[in-house]
């Protein structure tokens, strides 16, 4: 009797909801980041954004002026990752 077994090639799924994509930002606005990750398949290892201690719900950096990058990084029980990012602009 053989037993079949599943690999799971596929990368979790990010989601970020704050922020979007292109949003502008008061400087020094308090904004907390919101996002969430999934994977079907093997499950999910971490789910880590690039705000405070990585968790969602972190204030978002907006001490400084100008175009940043909040990413958004997922690892599945399996090893694969996806990176997620968006540009905001602090005004």
């Amino acid at each position: 009797q053989s037993l079949a077994f599943k690999v799971d090639a596929g990368k979790p799924e990010v989601n970020i909801a704050v922020p979007r994509d292109g949003m502008v930002i008061k400087q020094d606005q308090k904004l907390p980041t919101v996002f969430q990750c999934k994977d079907k398949e093997s499950g999910l290892a971490t789910c880590v954004g690039t705000a405070g201690d990585g968790s969602s719900g972190q204030p978002l950096d907006t001490s400084a002026a100008g175009q940043h990058t909040f990413s958004v990084t997922a690892t599945d029980l399996a090893g694969n990752t996806r990176t997620v990012s968006v540009d905001y602009t602090v005004r």
